[in-house]
This record gives C-alpha cells, sequence and structure tokens, in this order.
C-alpha cells in the first residue's frame, strides 16, 4: 500500500493540486491560486496569456468523474480541467482537458442534465473514465497539450 492509497478525497485532491502547480511552474509559467471562492489555479505564460485551470483527481477504481456545470462554463475558451490519474502503482497521470471538449457528448464527455423532477444533484459535466474509455484520454496528456499554451 502506497502512501497515496492512505490519502482521504480532500487529502488527494490537495496533492494533485499542488503537482499540477509544479508541473506548470517547471514548464515556465506562472501559477497562482483563485481567489474567488472557485477551487482552481490561473497560469500565465511567458506571453501574458491567461488560462483558468480546474484541478480533479481520482484513483484508478473510479469510472466516473464530474464538476459541476455552474462552476465550469464549457464555453470559456480559456478554461481547462487538470485531471489527475493516481495509477495503483504510485504514479500519476495528469491530463489537460479544454472545456469546449464538453461542447459534444461522446463515450469520455459526458452531459448530466438531471431536470426530471426528484433529481437532488446539480447539473454537471462528467467524465467517464471506465477502463473501456481511459484510452480516450491519450490526446488530452498534459505534455502533449501544455505546448500548445505556451
Amino acid at each position: 500500500m502506497s502512501v497515496l492509497d492512505k490519502l482521504n478525497r480532500i487529502e488527494l485532491w490537495r496533492y494533485a493540486n499542488e503537482f499540477v502547480s509544479k508541473s506548470f511552474s517547471t514548464r515556465g509559467f506562472d501559477v497562482s491560486r483563485k481567489i474567488d471562492g472557485n477551487e482552481g489555479l490561473i497560469v500565465t505564460n511567458k506571453s501574458g496569456k491567461q488560462y483558468q485551470i480546474r484541478v480533479k483527481s481520482f484513483r484508478f477504481s473510479t469510472k466516473y468523474v464530474f464538476v459541476s456545470k455552474e462552476s465550469f462554463d464549457i464555453n470559456q475558451e480559456n478554461l481547462y480541467l487538470a485531471l489527475v490519474l493516481f495509477n495503483s502503482e504510485n504514479t500519476q497521470s495528469v491530463y489537460l482537458i479544454p472545456s469546449s471538449a464538453w461542447v459534444k457528448e461522446t463515450d469520455l464527455f459526458r452531459d448530466r442534465k438531471y431536470e426530471k423532477d426528484g433529481h437532488i444533484s446539480k447539473p454537471e459535466w462528467g467524465l467517464n473514465v471506465s477502463p473501456k474509455n481511459r484510452h480516450l484520454l491519450n490526446q488530452y496528456e498534459f505534455n502533449k497539450v501544455i505546448s500548445r499554451l505556451n
């Protein structure tokens, strides 16, 4: 059992947030925390362009990850989801997904409206990260996407 296996959900998110922050910093981005009450980072590239980064973490056994629609506007072009997968081997895989990826629902990207009577969940943007769909994340690997943000 690894040290990461012992962390609760909040501790794992904090670890992921620091990991993502350092990943941007080591590639020359300035990183700051958002101060408006929403979770996330603001990263600025060398030419001054800013991106908002929302960080989510999940363990290898997880099959579904989501962000609430009220806190993640898919029409905001500088908004990204940094998704950190903690593998069973005590390693991390980081994906950087633009908010526009949710415009069209796919096997990976889900639009959950929860509009029927009796639903207590708020509408959300989801990721079906089941083992069958994990390969669909490959195009969003951090190192592939970050090169387009510089």
